[in-house]
C-alpha cells in the first residue's frame, strides 16, 4: 500500500468519474437504445423510407453504441482502480509493478500502468497503410495530378495541341 500519496483523494476522484459515466450510460440508454431503430425512426415500415435515411439511421445507431462500449471499458477501469484501493495496490503499475507517478493519477485516477509500460503497449506496428498506397504510389511513378490536361505530368517533349 502506498503512503506517499492520498488514497482518499483518488478515490474521491474515481467515484466522481464513475458517477458521470454512469450517468452517460444511463443517458444514452433512455435516448438511443430504449426503443428499436424501427420505434426510433417514427415509421410503420421501412419500406417507404429512402435508403439514404435508413442508412444515416443505422450509422447513427451504431455511432452509438461503440460510444456505449466505451462508457462500458471506462467504468470498468474505474471499478478496477477502485478494487486496486481496496485491496493495497493502488498506485503501482500491473506490469513492473513501480509506482506509478502522483502527476499521472492525478491526470489518469485509473492508471493502470507507468508511463514507459504505456508507450510500450501503445507501440503500432511498421506499416498499418492500406496496400492500396503502394499501388498508387507506382502510377505515373509518383506524379499525383488531378487535371485531365496530358501535359500536366511534364513530359519530357511538350507539343503544342491545335
Amino acid at each position: 500500500m502506498r503512503n506517499d500519496i492520498d488514497l482518499s483523494r483518488f478515490q474521491n476522484l474515481l467515484l466522481e468519474q464513475k458517477r458521470k459515466v454512469e450517468k452517460g450510460i444511463s443517458s444514452m440508454r433512455e435516448k438511443t437504445f430504449e426503443h428499436s431503430q424501427k420505434e426510433s425512426t417514427g415509421e410503420d415500415s421501412t419500406y417507404d423510407q429512402h435508403s439514404a435515411d435508413l442508412a444515416l439511421d443505422t450509422f447513427e445507431r451504431e455511432k452509438d453504441l461503440g460510444l456505449m462500449d466505451g462508457l462500458r471499458i471506462d467504468k470498468t477501469k474505474v471499478d478496477l482502480a477502485l478494487e486496486r484501493i481496496g485491496d493495497g495496490t493502488y498506485g503501482y503499475c500491473l506490469r513492473c509493478r513501480k509506482p506509478i507517478p502522483t502527476e499521472r493519477l492525478a491526470a489518469v485516477p485509473e492508471a493502470e500502468l507507468c508511463v514507459p509500460c504505456q508507450e510500450a503497449q501503445e507501440v503500432a506496428p511498421p506499416s498499418r497503410r492500406p496496400v492500396e498506397e503502394q499501388v498508387a504510389n507506382t502510377y505515373m511513378h509518383g506524379i499525383e495530378t488531378l487535371t485531365d490536361d496530358v501535359q500536366a505530368a511534364g513530359p519530357k517533349e511538350r507539343r503544342k495541341i491545335p
